[in-house]
């Protein structure tokens, strides 16, 4: 309840019982937690957290609890300053440093498959990757996870296998992003398909250059994306250890390594042709577009160095939205809302990742956090979209 900032309780058939319910426990106050929750990660009855902000100190808290439901009672295990963060950085300070380019591909995710062939000789090709790519995005989460776990462990040469290591984790960073921020992108701009594809293109776009002026203070002028796409061979070969095995026991494909590595530079093709500091391909690809009325449909995936936001891309204003494939789950939020709780995330699946990477036993706990949720919408059922308000479309 965000009103009275507290836990309430529901039982398996969807009855509110309000904060009628026993606490067994001293470690905090479930009906009155006092803080401003930034997300829930529930990962049995018996381990749930909840990650927020007190508005007193400023600080970030972890508080982690059970649930019994005969008789219903909601057990306070600890409230503690939430030191994810720096533990990361401790187990990971000598991993990334020497691998941060490889690191930032990672957190490209499976976006780098959907360039396959997207190069003037092969553009009419039909490619395997391409669809593996939106196939990664849709399900399978939790057996890429497990099949990436697999061959870190298995892989004999110590360097390749940092390498191949670091590239997951930044992975782990683009599904946390994707799989907290989706369904807001989707129920703005559509199911990603014809036109809603150059409104998912643009918007994201936009959002990138807005990212990039608040979070780092820059625009493309000084940050150009182009350069993260461009993989090194000993990159390419870390990455291709990831997925060549997970793609063909996966999705049953046979991908060869050096198709891995053509993807990246088709690629970094694409990124370098609609790199654009200087506005001058944006401007001549929307005088192009009103000829054609294909609005967006090229000049969308140009990152401007300039964001013009008439539409409220970051829903500053907190204009409520719902879930595309669930009309129960509304929203206020606004992406740096979202991409707060994504960071959360993330850092607490790449600690999990980490430590299941040097012992077997623990892949339950990432698997268990990840819950096969998907790049898409966040969620494993695949219940279809059918939730939206189209923000170019007013």
């Amino acid at each position: 309840d965000t009103e009275k900032s507290g836990l309430v309780y529901f039982d398996g058939g969807g009855n509110f019982f309000g904060d009628n319910y026993l606490v067994q426990g001293t470690a905090f106050n479930p009906a009155k937690i006092g803080l401003d929750v930034l997300t829930m990660q529930s990962v049995s009855n018996e381990v749930n957290y909840i990650f927020g902000k007190d508005p007193a100190d400023g600080q970030i808290y972890e508080l982690k609890f059970s649930v019994k439901s005969d008789p219903k009672t909601i057990t306070p295990i600890h409230k503690k300053i939430f030191s994810g963060q720096d533990k990361v950085d401790e187990n990971t300070h000598d991993l990334f440093e020497p691998r941060l380019h490889l690191l930032e591909i990672g957190s490209n995710g499976p976006d780098f498959l959907f360039f396959h062939g997207m190069n003037p000789k092969d553009f009419f090709k039909k490619s395997d990757l391409r669809v593996s790519g939106s196939m990664f995005h849709a399900g399978h989460v939790n057996e890429f996870y497990q099949k990436a776990l697999i061959s870190i462990r298995n892989e004999s040469d110590e360097e390749i296998k940092k390498d191949m290591m670091t590239y997951v984790c930044g992975h782990l960073c683009h599904w946390a992003l994707d799989a907290t921020s989706h369904p807001y992108v989707f129920y703005r701009t559509g199911i990603c398909k014809g036109k809603s594809a150059w409104y998912h293109h643009r918007f994201e776009s936009l959002i990138d250059a807005i990212m990039l002026k608040v979070k780092k203070e820059c625009t493309i002028e000084d940050f150009k994306f182009y350069e993260i796409s461009d993989a090194s061979k000993e990159e390419a070969r870390a990455i291709a250890r990831i997925y060549v095995p997970a793609i063909r026991q996966i999705l049953g494909f046979e991908i060869k390594p050096h198709q891995i590595m053509e993807s990246l530079k088709d690629w970094h093709f694409i990124e370098s042709l609609f790199y654009d500091a200087s506005g001058d391909k944006l401007k001549a690809l929307q005088t192009l577009e009103t000829f054609t009325k294909a609005y967006n449909s090229l000049s969308g995936y140009i990152v401007p160095n300039e964001p013009d936001d008439p539409y409220d891309v970051m829903n500053l204003l907190h204009t409520r939205w719902v879930h595309p494939s669930d009309d129960t789950l509304v929203s206020t939020e606004s992406f740096f809302d979202l991409y707060d709780k994504a960071q959360l995330l993330a850092m607490e699946a790449i600690r999990l990742f980490l430590a299941a990477c040097e012992n077997p036993d623990l892949d339950d706990d990432l698997l268990n956090l990840i819950k096969d949720r998907n790049y898409n919408l966040g969620t494993n059922d695949h219940k279809e979209m059918i939730n939206f308000d189209l923000i170019y479309e007013k």
